[in-house]
């Protein structure tokens, strides 16, 4: 069963068991820009007994409503920023392709290797390797 770190109407947030794998659900709530913001004190306190560092991220967008607008861009680089900070390799989970559009017009991510995935299956099969890959010594699931 996964640990449940936070929840609310528009995100949750869990750990794998035995895994160094965190995942980052958001909800099919359309948070404003604001409410976004918001968002990063939380990320801060529920990952905050979590050493990154050694964690990879499944990061599942499927539910997320596809809204742009110059404001609610610069939000969603802040929290992009912050979820995935210190972690080793990030996965994300898109829906549609107008979905992937949206995470290439907003910038890829070089700091760490980051790849898009349709199913929650081919992510994990992905972080799995890539935590063994960037951690030698690492166990598989």
């Amino acid at each position: 069963m996964k640990q449940r770190l936070y929840e609310d109407e528009h995100l949750l947030l869990e750990k794998l068991p035995g895994e160094q794998i965190l995942v980052v659900r958001r909800k099919a709530t359309a948070p404003s820009a604001q409410t976004i913001e918001s968002f990063v004190p939380t990320i801060r306190k529920a990952f905050g007994g979590i050493d990154r560092t050694r964690c990879v991220m499944l990061v599942d967008l499927r539910a997320a409503p596809l809204r742009s607008g110059e404001e609610l861009d610069r939000s969603l680089l802040l929290f992009r920023a912050e979820v995935a900070r210190d972690v080793i390799a990030l996965a994300r989970i898109l829906a549609t392709s107008v979905g992937k559009l949206q995470i290439r017009r907003l910038g890829g991510d070089e700091e760490r290797p980051t790849r898009s995935f349709s199913t929650e299956d081919e992510a994990l099969t992905w972080l799995r390797a890539e935590l063994v890959r960037l951690r030698p010594g690492a166990r598989p699931a």
